[in-house]
């Protein structure tokens, strides 16, 4: 897969990015509230294989602990435009919203819907959809943790 690459709504913030692990669609209140939207599309990449390019600067918050993602938005236009995934044992993941990827031809599919019983509105696909915490995180690990351990995305940006 080629490069990707990607930048805010003001175009401060730029990166490129190597292939991605995968995919999901998030309905949680947190993510519906960081991306404006009813739901949150978002596209995974290792942070190894990810460069920013910026000439502007993202502020990181913690939504909820323990800290394991941090979400940032430019400090110019204030998009939602990279998240920080940090889990003990695995590769450091950076967490990208769809919509600022310039090349959607080349993405994947989404693998999933997580916290599905907050939805604002029915999805017509047939993808795995999960409700609550607890099923939520497990069905992310059920496919999260295979991709990362194939070795899914370590291509370089």
């Amino acid at each position: 897969m080629a490069h990707l690459s990607g930048h805010c709504t003001c175009g401060d913030i730029r990166f490129v990015t190597g292939a991605p692990v995968m995919r999901a669609l998030c309905h949680c209140n947190i993510c519906k509230a960081y991306h404006g939207r009813d739901f949150a599309d978002f596209t995974i990449f290792r942070t190894s294989a990810f460069r920013e390019e910026s000439t502007g600067s993202v502020t990181y918050e913690v939504k909820k602990q323990p800290p394991l993602l941090k979400r940032g938005t430019c400090d110019n236009c204030a998009a939602p435009i990279l998240e920080r995934l940090t889990m003990p044992g695995l590769p450091k993941m950076m967490l990208i919203p769809t919509r600022w990827l310039t090349e959607q031809d080349q993405l994947p599919e989404p693998s999933f819907h997580m916290f599905y019983d907050l939805r604002v509105q029915d999805a017509a696909d047939d993808l795995p959809k999960a409700n609550g915490y607890l099923g939520s995180q497990i069905l992310f690990a059920r496919h999260f943790l295979p991709a990362v351990l194939s070795g899914k995305g370590k291509s370089a940006a």
